[in-house]
């Protein structure tokens, strides 16, 4: 509170400037800006080995009065500025670092300021230098016939390119890179070799979706042929036959973003609006029956399966406190991955049958819960109980408030959802304890039975 009395104290203080204060706040800000101009290479220079401070360094120039870069006696200090930049970016790999880069490169490439050109020719000769690097290195570790050469050396050189790639395609569009066919490319081989490491699959993945989004925002932006269309919805349905043969992958953390980036993309290509001349419309597209069954599939082995407890015993303080940690990173990235399914469900790009699975899964969970309170006695009041019924009331408001609306989707997921899993024998025995319950989950449950 005392926060915000003090931000809208200051507001109130900037309204009710004067003009000679007014004039005062500029120049002062002119004055900063011209400073961190001259220092900021140099300080970029001096802790260039400094992943944080350079993080922090590189948000500076997003206060500039970037105009003051087009002035004769400053403009030398951008070149130096764009050399410091392009140098920690050849250094580094930390994706913070690599981020905050690609951010200030965006800030100062915007086109409205007189250094857009000479900022986009920097970052083009960069990403030329990376591009090239990156075939290089592909060159020489993928041997025709024997797969990936197992230098780490080599396999860091290339995870590093890949992710500073990535980092700078998420803010710049660098599809006349084709960075999609070589993403591609790479991604098959894996599928068919199975000898990529890891560190080399998970930015290949993410590169790729990038430079299918940026097409996608291309073609929303100006008309595009038919056939570019065409071509680009191929490569649509590819991505996704991509991702779905990954759900398979021997590694966790693969088989995951895997996952999470087709449901992302499935969002975004389900949903084209439909230009003036029907082209835009050519490139919805929703998931097949065979590509829903393996989501669905990776759902119920991935989120609703337990996990193997390690019996091991008596473990260091330490690393009982890293375990705990673990499992808690594994139930969070579960249930980001099933509320990017359920999202999918909710918008109708997965068939609403679906939903009885995932309902069937929490009945089941349900149930087991409750047999195992005191041998099948439930305190009404109790926390465990409250945590459940409070479940039920959300899981119901996903259907809205209007009953009579939600009627269908409710009695779908009732006709798919087999009676063995409800468990009406202990509503019988507990019938007053779990009538509230039962009536926040659905109200019409047992008349649709």
């Amino acid at each position: 509170m005392a926060r915000l009395c003090c931000n809208r104290n200051q507001v109130f203080y900037l309204q009710i400037l004067s003009t000679k204060e007014k004039k005062i706040q500029v120049e002062d800000s002119v004055k900063i800006t011209e400073h961190f101009i001259v220092v900021l290479p140099q300080l970029l220079a001096k802790y260039s080995k400094d992943a944080e401070k350079v993080t922090n360094l590189l948000q500076i120039p997003q206060y500039f009065d970037l105009e003051l870069y087009g002035t004769g006696s400053l403009e030398k200090h951008l070149d130096a500025l764009l050399r410091e930049v392009k140098a920690i970016v050849l250094d580094h790999s930390d994706m913070d670092v690599l981020e905050a880069c690609s951010r200030l490169y965006c800030t100062l490439c915007n086109e409205e300021l007189l250094i857009h050109n000479k900022v986009a020719l920097a970052r083009t000769e960069l990403v030329d230098e990376l591009v090239d690097q990156l075939n290089q290195l592909l060159g020489s570790f993928l041997n025709e016939g024997e797969g990936l050469c197992t230098e780490e050396e080599g396999i860091h050189c290339i995870y590093s390119t890949l992710r500073r790639i990535t980092a700078f395609h998420n803010a710049h569009d660098l599809s006349k890179w084709n960075l999609y066919d070589k993403m591609s490319e790479l991604l098959v081989f894996e599928m068919e070799h199975s000898c990529l490491p890891v560190q080399i699959i998970l930015p290949a993945l993410q590169c790729a979706y990038f430079a299918l989004l940026w097409q996608l925002a291309c073609v929303a932006k100006k008309p595009s042929s038919k056939e570019n269309l065409v071509v680009l919805k191929t490569h649509l349905r590819h991505y996704c036959r991509i991702c779905s043969g990954y759900f398979s992958h021997s590694n966790r953390d693969v088989r995951e973003k895997a996952f999470m980036v087709i449901c992302d993309f499935l969002m975004i290509v389900s949903h084209q609006d439909t230009s003036d001349d029907g082209t835009l419309g050519l490139l919805e597209y929703f998931p097949s029956t065979s590509l829903q069954s393996k989501m669905l599939l990776f759902i119920q082995d991935h989120i609703f399966t337990e996990e193997e407890e390690d019996k091991a015993k008596d473990l260091p303080e330490e690393e009982d406190r890293k375990k705990d940690s673990q499992k808690l990173d594994i139930l969070h990235m579960k249930r980001c991955l099933l509320a990017a399914y359920c999202k999918l469900i909710i918008h109708n790009v997965i068939e609403m049958t679906a939903a009885a699975e995932i309902y069937k899964h929490y009945m089941k969970l349900f149930q087991k819960h409750v047999e195992s309170q005191n041998g099948g006695s439930t305190d009404p009041i109790s926390a465990s109980f409250s945590n459940i019924k409070e479940l039920a009331r959300r899981f119901s408001l996903t259907f809205g408030w209007d009953q009579v609306k939600t009627r269908e989707s409710v009695a779908m997921i009732h006709k798919y959802v087999p009676s063995r899993c409800c468990p009406f024998d202990i509503l019988l025995v507990h019938y007053l304890h779990y009538k509230s319950l039962f009536s926040i989950y659905l109200s019409s449950l047992l008349l649709l039975k």
